[in-house]
């Protein structure tokens, strides 16, 4: 059965030889596994369609049994090129691709969804906030069943709370950015993900990680050993 459907892509891996396993959120199936075959050859032209945080119709064979669904051709509709060209948009959008991709079960559509992940990816493409990242996963809770309740935060934190989950997206460069209070929510957000999931998401583990390559290191320093007069010196010595 062919399919024909919009989607973005969230991930994608090596498949076999020349192959990719491409995990995409479609319009109207959900969310959806296929394989890109020969796209990993010398100038495929497929290759682009495959790619996170790619906006696309795509047309897909698909197997009445579950099985793989494969893909036979598309039309790309935006690549992100702006979100691309800066590393802190790069990882906020492919930390909301992650996180839709393990908070959504497979072939269950949702067109609200997919209309949140293409539109977030288009305004972190306009303007960086740190903003869009937590009002992107407040609202994939939400409409995921696992709202956040009040309770879980501080009742100084609640209002900022509300502006993010309601705000229109188009509007939220102009809700007030306190870091503290967003990290703070942040931490809420997080704790609530991988309570559901049992486990760190990949995008936490890697900003963890660059955090704390920032952070800095103390110079530990080798006491130097007594200089004997007449022994020979060895340039090895001052390493």
């Amino acid at each position: 059965m062919i399919l024909t459907t919009e989607a973005v892509v969230l991930s994608r891996r090596p498949l076999r030889e020349v192959d990719r396993l491409v995990v995409m959120y479609t319009r109207d199936f959900g969310r959806l596994a296929a394989r890109f075959v020969g796209v990993d050859r010398p100038r495929a032209k497929l290759k682009a369609l495959s790619e996170p945080m790619v906006y696309g119709e795509y047309r897909l064979f698909a197997r009445l049994d579950g099985r793989l669904s494969t893909m036979t051709g598309g039309r790309l509709v935006t690549t992100y090129p702006g979100l691309r060209g800066d590393f802190g948009r790069t990882v906020a959008g492919l930390e909301m691709c992650e996180l839709l991709q393990r908070m959504t079960p497979e072939r269950s559509p949702n067109e609200l969804k997919f209309e949140l992940i293409r539109d977030f990816l288009s305004a972190l493409e306009d303007y960086p906030s740190p903003c869009l990242p937590l009002a992107f996963g407040i609202r994939l809770m939400e409409l995921a069943g696992f709202g956040i309740p009040p309770s879980a935060m501080a009742e100084a934190d609640r209002p900022l709370w509300s502006r993010l989950a309601e705000t229109d997206v188009l509007e939220l460069r102009n809700v007030g950015e306190d870091p503290a209070a967003l990290g703070r929510l942040r931490g809420v957000l997080e704790h609530a993900v991988e309570h559901e999931l049992g486990y760190m998401l990949g995008a936490r583990q890697f900003r963890t990680s660059m955090e704390r390559s920032r952070e800095p290191r103390p110079l530990l320093l080798r006491a130097a050993e007594p200089y004997e007069p007449g022994a020979d010196f060895h340039p090895a010595a001052l390493q």
